[in-house]
């Protein structure tokens, strides 16, 4: 009698966490979504790459009660500039960056060592092979090439055609951007002498003589052009500023003050747009600075 008792005790005690393991709790799904390289897009609007992950909690295996992660997706998306009114345009394979063309009519996104390049309205378009991991897109200003940096095996930047061919090697540097008149493009000039990185500053380079000028020395990343070419906007790199600097008078003025990088100035002259690190986020300003605040 007492060897029954005892194992009744023992079902009872042993038992219920095995029910429980069994049965679980009452499931709960649900996404969290995160956003990264955001840019403009020609009429204002801001183009992105959200990346989604889908969760299960409470039930069984594999959860047991707690979070697990099912999947994850990635999708090329807009919205409006205050980051509302989102539109996924594309679901893609990965997360990296996106740049919308200048004129309004494709969509380039980096996949893997591929320049994948989509309509505006989201149909496939081309694709080109690089052969190796990029680390920055920009489009020339009537669409019909690109700019690009290799990102791990060198430090150098590209221009090729928007059909792919004509591949060309341009200089060592990367975040190559295109002045709005397409003769010139900006780019930041760090390398690796060895082991070690040297950033060396941003440089303009002049597309028809192929010299590059000095206009930083130091420090500027993620250069880019504004409206008129006069003036360029960058993150320092080496602090936590936001920088304009006219190009014809040398003078250079702090807009931000802010844990911010990636500046992109709107192509309707009223707002400035910020990831954070590994370009995460989304934040806007407007042109002076003032009204900073994270939309996502």
């Amino acid at each position: 009698m007492q060897n029954k008792q005892f194992l009744a005790i023992i079902i009872m005690v042993v038992g219920i966490p095995v029910i429980g393991l069994i049965a679980g709790c009452a499931e709960n799904y649900y996404s969290v979504k995160s956003y990264y390289y955001p840019d403009w897009t020609p009429d204002g609007k801001i183009i992105c790459v959200k990346k989604v992950d889908n969760y299960r909690s409470g039930g069984g295996y594999p959860s047991f009660g707690g979070a697990s992660l099912l999947s994850t997706n990635y999708y090329i998306t807009t919205m409006n500039d205050e980051g509302t009114q989102e539109a996924d345009v594309k679901q893609i394979n990965s997360l990296d960056i996106v740049d919308a063309s200048p004129l309004g009519n494709y969509i380039a996104y980096i996949d893997s060592n591929y320049i994948r390049i989509l309509t505006s309205g989201g149909t496939d378009f081309a694709s080109i092979n690089i052969g190796e991991p990029m680390g920055s897109l920009d489009w020339s200003p009537n669409e019909d090439k690109l700019l690009f940096s290799t990102n791990g095996v060198s430090w150098e930047s590209f221009m090729i055609d928007m059909d792919g061919q004509n591949k060309r090697n341009l200089f060592v540097g990367i975040t190559p951007s295109w002045s709005n008149d397409g003769s010139k493009i900006v780019f930041n000039r760090y390398f690796y002498s060895g082991d070690i990185p040297v950033w060396d500053g941003l440089f303009i380079y002049d597309v028809t003589s192929e010299v590059s000028t000095r206009v930083t020395s130091g420090e500027g990343g993620d250069p880019k052009y504004l409206p008129g070419d006069e003036f360029i906007i960058f993150d320092s790199g080496r602090d936590f500023n936001i920088k304009e600097k006219n190009v014809l008078t040398d003078e250079t003025v702090q807009i931000l003050d802010e844990e911010v990088f990636f500046p992109r100035w709107s192509p309707l002259n009223i707002k400035i747009l910020y990831g954070a690190g590994a370009n995460q986020g989304i934040w806007t300003s407007k042109t002076d600075g003032n009204d900073f605040k994270q939309l996502k």
